[in-house]
């Protein structure tokens, strides 16, 4: 990918923050689309609403994690 998009904050009680997302977490996928920026995090997200429940694959302390949002 070309650049990491970093989780620099989570909101409490937000549907991040209850799925576990931690600040530090890179964004590897949204679904089954690949994130390597900004702008493909926009693309990945688009075809979801409010509600929805999403599959964040991350990459933290060097480890592949996936969580539902």
């Amino acid at each position: 990918g070309k650049d990491p998009t970093r989780v620099i904050q989570v909101a409490p009680r937000s549907p991040a923050a209850r799925a576990g997302v931690r600040v530090g977490d890179v964004l590897v996928n949204v679904g089954n689309a690949p994130v390597d920026g900004d702008a493909a995090l926009r693309r990945a997200l688009h075809p979801y609403r409010w509600g929805d429940v999403v599959a964040l694959a991350v990459r933290r302390d060097g480890e592949a994690v996936t969580l539902a949002v």
